[in-house]
């Protein structure tokens, strides 16, 4: 290809320039006509100047049940650059690469876009985006990332508002003090230390090209570090064509990748789940605050081998890939947490944000129902066939045992006892049993209630289980103790809350079940009172197939979930 003389690409700069000029000369002509509207309107002030202040979210240092810290969440945070700062070749590799008439422009670049229309068109998908440097600082700050007309035309009034209340170094350093660059960091100051661990005003022109080379997609770059390699040359060059960097120079620089030590992924569930509860207020303070918690390392270590065991184990025939665990003591401190089988890979908690269902292990809400109606552990129960209009559940193995003490029928899990006595209580208490102890999902009056049909979250059950062993509810599930509240077992007024026999009014009320009479005879009441007391609190028997997910120690509760 034969090379363009050096006049016509000096020719072709002026040609621009000019355009450039025009362009600029009707802008600022159409500005003298909008700046009545817009300071009539003031879209800025829809929002507020203040969200333009750079992130303050102080960067959070969680420690072990031993006061050891094992993990770092929040932002990745520091005080706010001014350009006084800021090395000139850092300002030349942002101009160049981001946003080349950034001094010339009233926020909005028709070049710009213009160049990134013929980019696009040419590729065929979009390439590049056309958006200033002021236009970036109103969509991070004041708008979402939704890729609408709407937004992008919000995008263009506010930055043209902001150009006519900043003047560009003011609009520039904001721009850099809140920046995203990847790993959690807002600000260049923080990127600086992250990802090169210097000072911004001791930056390298291959360090400043790098995190430049960020602003792009920080996320994506990061996780391929050949792309960001490239990327980063892509700014060198830019340099050059910006005439910001000598060719000579260029070739003696090299791209370079940052030396991030990777954090310890062991508790990292734990750690999101810990940081999001914390809420901190803009308060200027950029210094890391500690977080105390109840983290259990060693227990830590313990439930991820559990889960990878029965993964390897079971994982393949059942169809499954993932599991999550939760450990509780019965106050309510959560010593451990496997929200997945790798948290490098999958940050989505399966402990606390998948929601599945729950299947036998609903039946604890069934059972203190009843135990709250007046019934005794010995209160006399029927295995039997059961049938509401369509549904009919069955028994595991298809078995039906007759008339037994309830305790037993929860021992064994017996699913035709579970509907009845739901039934029998018109539902509405089970749920409000369910509600009490912490479950805060959607639950409806269905026949299928009483066996769990309805999702729920692994941490709102192990909750709910920890309340069992604590005698009180409801527990919630933190970092550090709560107190206690009420017993589990209080009755409803004027019902009996332990042994004897139950009165004539609530067997009428319990016995108006709405099902079928078991074949052969049986009887249609689920349920009839024994004149043999027994303790109100026995509502659980530990390790019994009621509670098949359940692992009951000295510690507290452990409770595994598994998902497809």
């Amino acid at each position: 290809m034969m090379p363009i003389p050096r006049s016509m690409r000096r020719a072709g700069r002026r040609g621009t320039a000019a355009v450039s000029v025009l362009l600029t000369g009707f802008l600022v002509t159409s500005g003298l006509i909008a700046v009545p509207y817009l300071l009539l309107t003031a879209p800025v002030e829809d929002y507020s100047l203040t969200a333009l202040e750079p992130a303050s979210q102080r960067t959070l240092v969680l420690h072990t049940n031993d006061g050891k810290p094992f993990a770092r969440r929040g932002g990745c945070v520091a005080e706010p650059v001014s350009l006084d700062e800021v090395p000139q070749h850092f300002i030349d590799a942002l101009l160049s690469m981001e946003d080349r008439r950034f001094y010339y422009h009233l926020g909005i670049d028709p070049i710009g876009l213009a160049r990134a229309a013929m980019e696009n068109r040419a590729a065929g998908r979009i390439v590049q985006g056309g958006s200033t440097i002021t236009q970036q600082l109103a969509k991070y700050s004041l708008l979402s990332s939704d890729r609408t007309m709407e937004r992008k035309r919000k995008e263009a009034w506010l930055a043209l508002s902001l150009e006519l209340r900043l003047s560009k170094d003011e609009i520039l350093e904001r721009y850099l003090s809140s920046a995203y660059f990847g790993q959690g960091c807002y600000g260049l100051r923080a990127a600086a230390k992250q990802y090169f661990g210097t000072t911004v005003p001791d930056l390298t022109i291959p360090q400043s090209a790098y995190l430049v080379a960020l602003l792009k997609s920080p996320t994506a770059l990061n996780r391929d570090p050949e792309a960001a390699r490239q990327r980063g040359s892509d700014v060198l060059d830019a340099m050059v064509d910006t005439r910001k960097l000598s060719p000579e120079a260029r070739k003696d620089l090299a791209p370079v990748l940052p030396e991030i030590k990777t954090e310890n992924s062991a508790g990292g569930y734990y750690a999101d789940w810990v940081s999001r509860t914390i809420e901190l207020p803009r308060t200027g303070d950029y210094s890391p605050l500690p977080v105390y918690t109840a983290f259990d390392p060693a227990l830590q270590r313990l439930a991820d081998e559990a889960v990878e065991k029965v993964l390897a184990k079971e994982g393949k025939a059942r169809n499954v890939s993932q599991a999550a665990m939760v450990v509780m003591r019965p106050d309510g401190r959560v010593l451990a947490m496997v929200g997945g089988t790798d948290h490098d890979q999958s940050q989505f908690n399966r402990a606390v944000q998948a929601q599945r269902q729950p299947g036998s292990s609903f039946k604890l809400f069934v059972y203190l129902a009843a135990l709250r109606a007046g019934l005794t552990p010995n209160s006399t129960v029927v295995d039997q066939p059961v049938r509401i209009g369509s549904y009919e559940p069955k028994n595991f193995g298809h078995r039906y045992r007759g008339a037994m003490p309830m305790s037993r029928a929860f021992a064994s899990s017996l699913n035709t006892v579970s509907v009845q006595l739901s039934e029998a209580m018109r539902r509405k208490p089970v749920i409000r049993a369910a509600r009490d102890l912490g479950i805060s999902t959607p639950l409806e009056a269905r026949p299928s209630l009483a066996l769990g049909s309805f999702e729920v979250t692994l941490l709102e059950m192990t909750s709910a289980f920890a309340a069992v062993d604590a005698g009180a509810y409801p527990v919630k599930p933190g970092r550090s103790p709560d107190s206690r509240r009420r017993m589990l077992t209080a009755p409803r007024r004027g019902a009996q809350a332990a042994g004897g026999s139950t009165s004539k009014k609530n067997s009428r009320r319990f016995c108006a079940g709405r099902w079928r009479a078991a074949p052969g005879g049986g009887r249609g009441c689920p349920f009839a009172p024994m004149a043999r007391r027994a303790p109100a609190r026995i509502i659980a028997t530990p390790g019994s197939s009621a509670s098949p997910a359940i692992s009951w120690s000295a510690c507290g509760s452990a409770m595994t979930t598994s998902s497809r």
